[in-house]
């Protein structure tokens, strides 16, 4: 090779090797750019959260309860700011009929089937994450009667439409049925000063799978009829035979809602009130 033909391969050499420079150097000026532009805003909305809740910024709370509670308060939404009555809450049940196969062997042999039970339930906890109080359909109120239970429904609805046939015009009317309700009312005026969570499950009382169910839907709302959360039954996974759908906690004269909507492993009131109770201490630690 010529002494000008080893120039000009090391003058390309050295070029591309200058443009690759220019290339990294763009992609990491970009990077650092996206990188200060998320923790920017990353602060921002922290300092917005903490502003809307009226939280401070740098001062650090009295106590160790005012800590979990503004933890509780920013994972929330502060109902006072929700465009919802808060005279009365609704936690509200709704599912069509469906039969399930009955649990053993004998009966699975056999194909027996049993429709599906579903209750609601709603524990009242302390400061610490203690169940103190439990409304459900064996105990319909809290002793201060400010949770109510209304409407066991042992067997859920039939269709929630049924054809009737209209015998003078001979043709098919689709009628539709009023729904069937099983009902906790909160009266969040009258909860006492020593409730500090109350928490609201959804469970099956015969241990299925919430998501067998054909139609079905299980909601909070206020007495306007505004609802707050919901979740549908059917698009549940399996394996999940109760739902702690939400929580109100109270910090100073306000409360605060969280959307759990987290699945429990077990269905049997005391079993699930375990589940949650250890979770709600632990945030408390």
């Amino acid at each position: 090779m010529t002494q000008t033909n080893e120039q000009q391969a090391i003058d390309v050499l050295q070029k591309i090797e200058s443009q690759n420079t220019l290339k990294t150097t763009i992609v990491h000026d970009r990077l650092a750019q996206k990188t200060n532009n998320f923790e920017q805003n990353f602060d921002e909305s922290v300092k917005q959260t903490a502003k809307n809740a009226n939280l401070p910024l740098d001062a650090p709370p009295s106590n160790p309860h005012e800590t979990e509670q503004n933890e509780l308060a920013l994972a929330g939404v502060l109902i006072d700011e929700l465009a919802v009555s808060l005279k009365q809450w609704q936690f509200s049940l709704h599912w069509q009929q469906t039969r399930v196969p009955k649990s053993g062997l004998i009966n699975r042999l056999k194909k027996r089937t049993q429709l599906m039970d579903l209750d609601l339930s709603c524990l009242l906890c302390n400061r610490y994450g203690e169940v103190v109080e439990r409304v459900w359909f064996k105990n319909v109120r809290d002793q201060a009667e400010s949770v109510r239970y209304q409407g066991d429904e042992l067997l859920g609805d039939r269709a929630l439409h049924v054809q009737k046939k209209n015998m003078l015009e001979k043709t098919d009317v689709e009628q539709k049925i009023e729904p069937k309700y099983e009902n906790i009312n909160l009266y969040l005026s009258n909860i006492p000063p020593h409730i500090y969570q109350i928490v609201l499950v959804i469970s099956s009382y015969t241990g299925d799978d919430l998501n067998l169910v054909a139609q079905g839907e299980c909601h909070l709302s206020d007495d306007e009829g505004n609802v707050i959360s919901q979740i549908s039954l059917p698009k549940l996974p399996e394996n999940v035979p109760a739902v702690w759908l939400a929580t109100l906690t109270r910090s100073a004269n306000s409360w605060y809602l969280v959307e759990n909507k987290q699945h429990l492993k077990n269905h049997q009131q005391f079993e699930f009130e375990k589940e949650i109770s250890s979770q709600i201490i632990r945030q408390a630690r």
